[in-house]
């Protein structure tokens, strides 16, 4: 190597400008081309810990001892060719102690932030102003090694030398504290789109494109260890979905091109190729050994799993949510087949209730009480995203309706002036249906909503029919936030 590579400390490969950025132990930062020549030079002050480029803006973010600076450059055209030189921090973060070490920094485009991991908490700065709006103090119990953004899901995870892994999301609250790993983690990786060309494929800083090119995909990320694993993470779910045993410890990892990986240790380097997955239905800590789907005409359909632990399971067909689960009474015992008796199952837990009642009041005759009930019926919304109609008359008798959501329903409302319900689920989204009365048979007991005299509403107390409608989907709204509508009126 020439002498402009000396004593480096950090380097980063910068694909716009097609150069090198280093910082040296000699306390400076350079430029290098192609054959590590040195093309610009400039003093770095402090000790060089971590280097970033902010390719929108052209910057470069130096995390060091004690302090966080970003550097401006400016274009210089020398012998034929673009040069950029250092022309001086814009924004220098001097807020840290003297012995606060900051080892990584993540810009956050889309809210005009810097992230800093300094020992063993992490500092949020405005990218802007360079003042400090928040702090994830000691979230640690050793310093951090490692810091990733998921850019769609807004969840920040982070990893330490006490080896746990932990994922954040937009307000800083914890959501998966990860302990497979026995040794400290040395890097994270987040898998690129599928659809991303492989140069795109850098996982740190995915643009808005990518993001939006990625939904419907389970957030996936890879960690290494100095314990020589690798593992592939869930991070919606928390759950470890594969791992990898290395011959030495993980010293670190990273992308070469999509789907193609590396990591590194003492003794050398090894590529890995990845087979892409693509959903995550449900996950189980066991091999599936029987799967079947479970149908009726009248009730919800079910997927019947059984597990080499003996473990039997209800699925939703919808999200993959374990709705039942049952073991063996003797825990050496085998399960050899199963059937699942879909008829005399217990129902879903309804979460919420509307009611179904007279759009007018209707007097009874002097000196006799009311021969029929105010409320016709409930509309209930279940665990499982459904809304079934529940009988007043006839013990809570139930019947579904539609599946209105693919998660549980948390708020459900009706306006039978308006023929109108509203729901509201644990998917982000609210719904408003129609309501429609079927034609056949004529003799609907719900047809007092629309023929509102004594004697259809005296009919409907008197009937034993379970009552009959259908919701027909008019609109949907989805709801931004993590908070799910609880209340609606």
């Amino acid at each position: 190597a020439g002498r402009g590579v000396e004593g480096v400390s950090r380097w980063i490969w910068v694909a716009k400008w097609k150069c090198f950025v280093v910082g040296t132990v000699g306390l400076e930062l350079k430029t290098l081309d192609f054959n590590f020549a040195e093309l610009t030079s400039t003093s770095s002050v402090k000790p060089v810990l971590s280097l970033e480029f902010n390719e929108a803006d052209e910057e470069l973010i130096v995390g060091g001892v004690g302090n966080i600076r970003v550097w401006a450059f400016k274009k210089v055209a020398e012998s034929s060719r673009m040069l950029y030189h250092f022309s001086g921090p814009r924004l220098v973060m001097q807020d840290l102690d003297g012995d606060d070490w900051v080892c990584q920094t993540i810009y956050q485009p889309a809210w005009n932030k810097l992230y800093a991991a300094v020992n063993n908490s992490v500092m949020i700065y405005d990218y802007e102003t360079g003042q400090r709006t928040e702090t994830l103090r000691e979230i640690h119990d050793l310093s951090i090694t490692s810091m990733v953004f998921h850019h769609e899901m807004e969840y920040l995870v982070t990893a330490s030398r006490d080896s746990t892994i932990k994922v954040w999301n937009r307000h800083s609250h914890l959501l998966h504290s990860l302990h497979s790993h026995a040794q400290s983690v040395t890097a994270l990786c987040l898998l690129p789109s599928p659809s991303l060309p492989a140069a795109a494929s850098t996982p740190s800083t995915p643009s808005r494109a990518s993001t939006r090119q990625s939904r419907g995909a389970p957030p996936l990320m890879l960690s290494c260890s100095l314990d020589g694993t690798i593992r592939m993470w869930n991070l919606e779910t928390g759950h470890c979905m594969y791992r990898l045993e290395t011959s030495s410890e993980c010293l670190g990892m990273g992308w070469m091109k999509r789907d193609t990986f590396y990591h590194f240790e003492r003794g050398g380097v090894w590529v890995w190729g990845l087979n892409r997955f693509w959903s995550c239905f449900a996950y189980f800590r066991s091999s599936v050994t029987h799967i079947r789907r479970i149908e009726s005409p009248h009730t919800p359909a079910r997927i019947l799993t059984v597990t080499e632990d003996g473990s039997i399971r209800l699925l939703s067909p919808v999200t993959g949510t374990v709705l039942a689960t049952g073991f063996p009474v003797i825990s050496d015992i085998g399960v050899v087949d199963v059937e699942y008796d879909i008829a005399q199952a217990s129902k879903e837990k309804i979460t919420c209730l509307t009611s179904i009642t007279l759009t007018r009041f209707i007097e009874p005759q002097p000196g006799q009480m009311k021969p029929y009930p105010s409320i016709l019926a409930l509309l209930g919304g279940t665990d499982s995203g459904q809304i079934a109609v529940v009988d007043v008359r006839t013990g809570g008798k139930r019947e579904m309706v539609v599946q209105a959501h693919t998660a549980e329903i948390t708020a459900v409302t009706c306006d039978t002036r308006l023929m109108k319900v509203f729901s509201a689920g644990k998917d982000q989204s609210i719904k408003i249906w129609t309501i429609s009365l079927p034609s056949t048979p004529p003799s609907n007991p719900l047809q007092v909503l629309t023929n509102l005299t004594p004697s259809a509403a005296q009919q409907w107390s008197k009937s034993k029919a379970m009552p009959s409608i259908q919701l027909d989907l008019l609109m949907t709204v989805q709801v931004e936030g993590d908070v799910p509508v609880q209340r609606m009126w």
